[in-house]
């Protein structure tokens, strides 16, 4: 997709900047690009929810954010990084070493969606977060008093968790406890991968509560990778839709629930539950999202679009601005509005949602 440059509101303060950024893996000479050529600006301060199906590229979005993509993948592009107090960083400019150094954990954390796997089984919660203090040159002392003060933020009692080891967690405990080690050096920018994918419902929507909590508290900015619209709506200041390895719909929250105005945004709010229509009105998508080696040409949506006409089938559709704040990629976002229904969320008008 040839994108234009993403519309930059004068209100708001750009944390991050991504232009032409790709991420691609070549195995045996076999090239297989999972991100492809997006531009996309992160404000400080703002909860940004980044959703799609599995194998839409939204993972590796986040990783390229942090230049984390691991071996053989390659990432390509610009992303820059804006800190408050200092001149801005190229952060695909460098190496593993001062990225280390220099910017994660201290400017930026990752966590992941498994705390099973990141913690060592073998070490104390308290040793981890003593382990992380210590490669970053923070006091034991002082790291470890915040290290308390955020357990109890996340309503755990460091008095019982620090001393234990991660199997002796329940899953919901190890995720906070993970949570806790995420923000533990005080970083402005938190990306989350899936964080609560193996939890319970109940447990999930706990977290994503604690979470907005931890971030007007401690003055972050959030990046929460997630495939549940219905979970990171509850906190998400704006949503950024990915399909086929890059964005097809941007927008505030309450306009992506109530107007969308791309048929595949219509079809995932259509394909999740929702507490005021019944299961029945849930429709799944038909056929699956493209192999990263055989992307649809067009609009990379118009296999499975029930309104795909040949214009979509020949040409690629840019993510303009259709809207103050809204951007979509999509020829017909009036036509998606009036055909493609949406549950109705009491957060927007029926008529202009299309529902």
């Amino acid at each position: 997709m040839q994108t234009t440059e993403p519309p930059r509101q004068s209100d708001k303060d750009v944390i991050f900047e991504a232009r032409d950024v790709s991420v691609s893996f070549d195995m045996e000479g076999d090239e297989s690009r999972v991100l492809d050529s997006v531009d996309f600006d992160v404000y400080r301060g703002e909860t940004l929810g980044v959703v799609g199906e599995s194998g839409s590229g939204k993972s590796m979005f986040a990783s390229a954010l942090l230049n984390a993509v691991v071996e053989p993948g390659q990432v390509t592009g610009d992303v820059t990084y804006y800190p408050e107090d200092r001149d801005p960083v190229t952060v695909t400019d460098l190496t593993e070493s001062e990225l280390k150094e220099e910017i994660r954990w201290k400017e930026m954390a990752f966590v992941v969606q498994s705390a099973q796997s990141a913690f060592n089984p073998t070490m104390t919660i308290r040793q981890h977060y003593i382990e992380t203090l210590e490669a970053h040159g923070v006091g034991r002392q002082e790291g470890l008093e915040r290290a308390r003060e955020l357990c109890r933020d996340l309503y755990l009692n460091p008095e019982q968790v620090l001393p234990s080891y991660p199997h002796e967690l329940s899953g919901g405990m190890k995720q906070r406890a993970l949570l806790a080690l995420g923000v533990i050096l005080d970083p402005e920018v938190v990306v989350l991968d899936e964080p609560t994918a193996a939890l319970d419902l109940l447990m999930q929507r706990a977290i994503v509560s604690l979470l907005a909590d931890i971030k007007e508290k401690y003055d972050l900015t959030l990046v929460f990778v997630t495939h549940d619209l219905n979970l990171i709506s509850l906190i998400a200041d704006r949503l950024a839709v990915m399909y086929a390895f890059e964005f097809i719909e941007v927008a505030p929250t309450e306009r992506i629930l109530n107007d969308a105005a791309h048929p595949y945004t219509r079809a995932l709010l259509n394909a999740v539950p929702t507490i005021s229509a019944p299961i029945s009105t849930m429709t799944g998508i038909p056929g699956s999202t493209p192999n990263p080696k055989d992307v649809p040409a067009g609009c990379s949506y118009n296999p499975r679009c029930p309104i795909a006409k040949e214009e979509c089938r020949i040409d690629d559709p840019q993510l303009d601005p259709i809207h103050e704040e809204h951007s979509a990629a999509c020829f017909y976002p009036d036509e998606a509005r009036s055909e493609i229904g949406i549950p109705a969320t009491g957060g927007g008008d029926d008529e202009e949602g299309g529902r």
